[in-house]
């Protein structure tokens, strides 16, 4: 893949690439939160 370390991947439902993130900075732990909760809510809303 050739990524660096850390690197983030969010699947959704489907293994489709919901959202990415690279390398660190302070407040990404609060945005793939919030990410989780919406590709969680879009999967709710299928359902």
């Amino acid at each position: 893949m050739g990524v660096s370390v850390p690197y983030t991947i969010l699947f959704d439902q489907e293994m489709n690439i919901y959202c990415q993130q690279r390398g660190y900075c302070i407040g990404n732990d609060e945005i793939l939160c919030q990410q989780i909760d919406n590709c969680l809510a879009g999967i709710k809303k299928v359902k």
